[in-house]
């Protein structure tokens, strides 16, 4: 289920492109919402809303008339570089955290554990791998994946709810599929392996396009 974000596209603009339901569309926007601007590709769309991933991979969905200013850019999806995500997210958390990147992830951690960003992407090759060989086709990420690690359960618990996430007792870590992050923290068990991989093989199933994340996850 998605968070409903107070973000809009404009009705006039979906005309103007002769935009119709289904998606996703071959070409950008730009939009204004209370004072914020978002840009992205509208994945989906009727005449009442739209669902937009911006160029960090997360998703906004939004009625269509609460839209600003909205502007069509003729070019197909471009993603931040990983330097422009690494630069968003040390703004985000400030400099007590560490950035680290891979070929596929950003992640954000706790200064001098630099093994979780190679644990990620050593866990995406894995997927990736065993998908192939089952012969499920996989495509290359559109977006670098975001993982951040906190210090303690109490930071976990506490962003979480900030985001809107009202997580069980218990929990170790969750991919959040609206921003395309998994989060998580460092207990110092083996659980909290277990936790990466099962976490991550949602992360990775569904921007290697095993999964569609603009679809109910699949019970398997």
């Amino acid at each position: 289920m998605f968070r409903r974000a107070l973000l809009a596209a404009a009705a006039t603009l979906l005309s103007a492109t002769q935009a119709h339901a289904g998606g996703p569309a071959n070409f950008m926007m730009t939009v204004h919402i209370e004072g914020q601007q978002l840009e992205g590709q509208p994945l989906w769309w009727n005449q009442r809303d739209m669902l937009l991933m911006s160029r960090d991979g997360a998703f906004h969905e939004f009625p269509n008339k609460a839209a600003k200013n909205g502007r069509k850019i003729n070019r197909p999806f471009y993603s931040y570089t990983s330097s422009e995500m690494q630069s968003r997210l040390r703004d985000e958390f400030g400099r007590s955290f560490q950035v680290s990147t891979t070929q596929h992830f950003v992640v954000v951690h706790p200064k001098r554990q630099e093994k979780w960003a190679d644990r990620m992407e050593s866990l995406y090759r894995t997927f990736v791998h065993s998908m192939r060989v089952r012969g499920i086709k996989i495509v290359n990420p559109q977006v670098s994946m975001v993982a951040i690690v906190f210090r303690s359960r109490s930071d976990y618990y506490r962003y979480s709810k900030s985001q809107g996430v009202a997580l069980p007792p218990g929990v170790l870590g969750h991919y959040d599929h609206t921003s395309n992050r998994v989060l998580l923290y460092d207990d110092g068990q083996s659980s909290t392996l277990e936790t990466i991989i099962h976490e991550a093989t949602h992360q990775t199933a569904h921007n290697v396009g095993v999964h569609l994340r603009s679809t109910a996850q699949p019970k398997w």
